[in-house]
């Protein structure tokens, strides 16, 4: 599912491509640890901040088959200083990041997509 959110996220910016956000989205929370360790049920202390720069190393490789969801679309959100909004059938809009003067990047997720299961596609305004 990260490759197709990463993909749908590149689709609205051309300046960067599926690997670069990877390791985008890696380094901002590399450096914000406080604030997306937590939700990935680890704690910032010294012995399980390893395990969490190791969860930042899958995020980063470029061959990890590691998952993403709402904790790097923040992070992608806030080092991309832009807001990205998730659309998804039945739920009300999920708004992540910045206020900014640059466009709003909007994804749609569906949570039973074909057999692909959980997905996300870059969606724009008609």
């Amino acid at each position: 599912m990260f490759r197709h959110m990463l993909r749908a996220i590149a689709d609205q910016v051309p300046s960067h491509d599926y690997l670069s956000l990877k390791r985008l989205a890696a380094a901002h929370m590399r450096t914000h640890n406080e604030d997306f360790a937590p939700f990935l049920g680890m704690s910032t202390t010294a012995g399980s901040s390893q395990e969490y720069l190791a969860y930042c190393d899958r995020v980063a490789d470029a061959m990890s088959a590691e998952w993403g969801g709402q904790v790097e679309v923040l992070a992608l959100a806030q080092a991309l200083e832009r807001s990205i909004v998730i659309h998804s059938a039945g739920a009300a809009e999920v708004v992540m990041g910045v206020e900014s003067k640059a466009p709003i990047i909007h994804l749609a997720f569906h949570r039973h997509y074909y057999a692909l299961g959980e997905h996300y596609n870059s969606v724009e305004s008609i």
